[in-house]
């Protein structure tokens, strides 16, 4: 369903850029607007290789349940901006700059696609720590929290007052577990209690 919304919005902005295209509205610039949309890929692109290669050390990406879809969804909107954007490149015999940025849009997407990361993330931003999961966002001062409860599927956290935040619908591995305990206690040090409730079996830590 998360993936039918974001191709569906992705479609929307294609076809108000193609009306505007066609329209008279902002001429004579128009046949560049998609270089906009541009700009906005190349930046997700840069943040991605700079995750990829450790240049992050305040952010923790890990696996969500929806990253499965989430891992198609820049293959199919580029291969669908890549279709249209040779088609039009070919039979319409006028707006060659904005056909072209289309078509560039179809391979940046698809780059992206391949330098995937995923969708959920711990990160710190100076004395808040901020966890989010799409639509899912919430943050805690780091001098009030006290423990994490790790599950596959959910993150519990817990500060001084003993109030709880859900991060919730993540697929974690064994791996992604060891990698949070290891995150959190980089940048926390011995001040937060950690809970592992493993994947075949409960421990603690």
């Amino acid at each position: 369903m998360k993936i039918a919304k974001s191709i569906l919005s992705q479609i929307v902005v294609i076809g108000i850029i193609i009306f505007i295209l066609f329209s008279d509205y902002f001429n004579p610039i128009k046949e560049y607007l998609p270089i906009l949309w541009s700009v906005l890929i190349v930046l997700s692109i840069l943040y991605k290789i700079k995750y990829r290669n450790g240049k992050t050390t305040k952010e923790l990406r890990f696996t969500v349940k929806n990253d499965g879809y989430n891992k198609l969804y820049p293959f199919i909107i580029g291969a669908f901006l890549l279709l249209v954007g040779i088609c039009a490149f070919l039979s319409i015999k006028q707006y060659y700059i904005f056909t072209s940025l289309i078509v560039l849009n179809g391979i940046l997407f698809i780059i992206s696609g391949f330098l995937f990361v995923p969708g959920g993330v711990l990160y710190f931003e100076k004395n808040t720590m901020k966890f989010k999961n799409g639509n899912q966002e919430n943050s805690i001062e780091t001098e009030q929290l006290i423990n994490l409860c790790l599950h596959k599927d959910k993150i519990i956290f817990t500060d001084k007052l003993l109030k709880k935040y859900n991060l919730l619908h993540l697929n974690l591995n064994q791996k992604e577990l060891k990698n949070i305990t290891d995150f959190m206690h980089q940048n926390l040090g011995a001040q937060i209690g950690i809970q592992i409730h493993a994947i075949n079996n409960n421990t603690s830590n």
